[in-house]
């Protein structure tokens, strides 16, 4: 693709969604320089309403974009359900420490919080956009058994029509 103002991984998904994928995994983006890690983490609520589902697998979670409200599956102590992108106020049920119609402001603001139990919910209001981060403590396991990467500089995208 010749268009050389958007990065790799946005050609990918663009393509991805061009050719009628409806779930998309990415994996790769979270790896050796901070700043792609933070821009690729940021560029997924571009790529949400594009997908049924999108997620981006790091070594240690994965990361979410929701525009709605969604449960999520859990287990008892998993860490920080995490937040970017809050522009409006949103409410969490089934985490220790609960959100209540609270617009964050800041990103560390919905970090170090842990589900209590097989699920939890997060409540949006009209126009929210979140960014989900699970820890998955799977990932390193799923990561190692995919022997596919030709560059590990740059994103994979494993495709589900």
């Amino acid at each position: 693709v010749e268009d050389q103002e958007i990065n790799d991984l946005t050609k990918s998904v663009r393509f991805a969604h061009a050719q009628g994928y409806r779930e998309v995994l990415i994996l790769g983006a979270t790896g050796l320089r901070e700043d792609h890690t933070l821009g690729n983490i940021s560029l997924l609520m571009e790529y949400a309403p594009l997908f049924k589902r999108v997620e981006m697998l790091s070594d240690y979670g994965l990361f979410t974009p929701i525009l709605e409200t969604t449960t999520f599956a859990s287990y008892p102590g998993q860490q920080s359900p995490f937040s970017f992108f809050i522009r409006r106020e949103i409410s969490t049920e089934g985490l220790r420490w609960p959100i209540c119609q609270r617009k964050l402001t800041s990103w560390w603001q919905g970090t170090l919080n842990e589900a209590l139990g097989n699920q939890f919910t997060v409540t949006l209001s009209p126009d929210c956009r979140v960014i989900i981060y699970r820890e998955a403590p799977y990932t390193k396991i799923v990561l190692k058994s995919i022997t596919t990467f030709q560059d590990r500089y740059t994103p994979q995208l494993y495709m589900l029509k």
